[in-house]
């Protein structure tokens, strides 16, 4: 028998091998101890957790008292300890991005909410507050891709989503960036609270006209640049607001720049043709609508600006048509109305440009009433919103749909019925737009 073999039979002292049951009896009892002790182990650990959170709780009130009281530095020193006792912990990192916030830290803002976990149900409010501070920071891209995952996280238009989306139709509008902005108002119109309404609609009507305050926004749109030199978008709209300021020069060469890094973007590039074209130098218009991206060419103004070109080479019969693509593409444009029916005329086609003309005088007409309308409307609003009447909302609804924008009066004679719901007028122009068609493809 080998030292291996367990040796089970009869000593000389006669033991057997029961007499290894007391052993195992020990090793039960022994298991049991472990057990409790266990167990005592585990209710340690979770009356230390309760009392970590409760020494938490009055840190996160600590924190709200200090910052408060304007003790930004004192409430971000102890916001950081309780972050370090949670890493995760929202309350946390939303009080430390208070405190930082009243030092003005925007940078310390961004990384303290960048680090709210994505399960959060506090991250859309996170991203919010995250493309505010961008903003703050004058790096517009950074701005628009923050309010984007917001949106994108509340896609039904929750409070944080809602003015997210706001922020960005506000980015758009000062970049001039008119095609994101048209597809993101009507969105946020119907997403809004009927109350709040009447707001989106008046950023709609705003983007059609002049900036207000050109130098302003130009200083803006220079600082977007100045931090983030790749900025397209700022660019551009630095451009275009150095332009509306009559600084043409260095808004063409901020144009040239812009087109230059983003060649495919049509939009872009309509901008700077516009320009040039109001320059008068159209050898240099021929030379970048050369370049344009061959899908444009059914885009209005495009199409307008390759009339142009036509026309200047005299092909009047490209020139008519591609007048008239714009027209048909844009029929609220009355410029492109009144070049088709110039051409027709040195074409001979006297009864067709007649008709053109008068057109063009229709849309001309429709397009200084609505002017006329929102002038008015604008200056009750903007000097004090309760002195807006139905009769003025309903001059905007007439004017919007005499030009041919039926959503925008459809949406101006509901404001209208929202302040006189027994407006006869107001209630036989929405149906009549409604059964319009198409209303919504704009």
């Amino acid at each position: 028998m080998t030292e291996d073999t367990p040796d089970l039979a009869p000593s000389s002292r006669g033991s057997t091998a029961l007499d290894a049951e007391p052993a195992r009896t020990l090793g039960r009892r022994g298991w049991w101890i472990a057990s409790i002790f266990a167990m005592v182990l585990g209710i340690v650990v979770i009356v230390w957790g309760m009392s970590r959170i409760r020494r938490v709780a009055p840190s996160l009130a600590e924190v709200e008292k200090l910052i408060a009281a304007d003790r930004y530095a004192e409430a971000e020193r102890l916001a950081e300890a309780v972050v370090a006792a949670d890493l995760i912990d929202s309350r946390a990192l939303f009080a430390l991005a208070r405190a930082r916030a009243g030092s003005n830290d925007m940078k310390g803002v961004i990384a303290a909410l960048s680090r709210v976990p994505d399960w959060s149900r506090r991250k859309p409010e996170a991203l919010l507050r995250i493309g505010q501070a961008w903003r703050v920071l004058n790096r517009g891209r950074d701005s628009e891709k923050a309010f984007e995952a917001c949106v994108a996280l509340e896609p039904e238009g929750r409070k944080y989503a809602m003015d997210a989306r706001i922020g960005l139709l506000k980015l758009y509008a000062l970049e001039e960036r008119r095609e994101a902005f048209m597809k993101l108002v009507w969105r946020a119109y119907e997403l809004e609270p009927e109350q709040r309404r009447i707001h989106v609609l008046t950023m709609r009507m705003r983007i059609e006209y002049e900036q207000a305050k050109p130098e302003v926004n130009s200083q803006v749109l220079q600082a977007f640049v100045d931090q983030d030199p790749n900025d397209v978008y700022a660019r551009a709209g630095l451009a275009s607001a150095l332009d509306q300021a009559g600084n043409l020069v260095a808004a063409r060469a901020h144009f040239a720049k812009a087109v230059a890094a983003m060649p495919d973007d049509p939009e872009l590039r309509e901008r700077y043709l516009d320009l040039l074209y109001r320059m008068g130098d159209l050898s240099a218009l021929k030379a970048v609508l050369a370049d344009r991206p061959g899908s444009s060419d059914q885009r209005p103004k495009t199409a307008k600006f390759l009339g142009v070109a036509a026309e200047k080479d005299g092909d009047l019969d490209s020139a008519a048509h591609s007048y008239a693509s714009a027209a048909r593409a844009d029929p609220s444009d009355p410029e492109s109305l009144y070049r088709l029916s110039q051409v027709l005329n040195r074409q001979g086609k006297k009864a067709e440009a007649a008709s053109r003309a008068a057109e063009h005088a229709r849309q001309s007409q429709s397009r200084g009433e609505l002017r006329k309308a929102w002038n008015e409307f604008a200056d009750a609003y903007e000097s004090n919103p309760p002195r807006v009447t139905s009769a003025l909302l309903l001059g905007m609804a007439r004017a919007c749909e005499s030009y041919g924008w039926l959503r925008e009066a459809a949406a101006w004679y509901r404001e209208t019925l929202q302040s006189a719901p027994s407006d006869k007028e107001a209630h036989d122009g929405l149906e009549r737009v409604l059964s319009a068609a198409p209303i919504f493809d704009r």
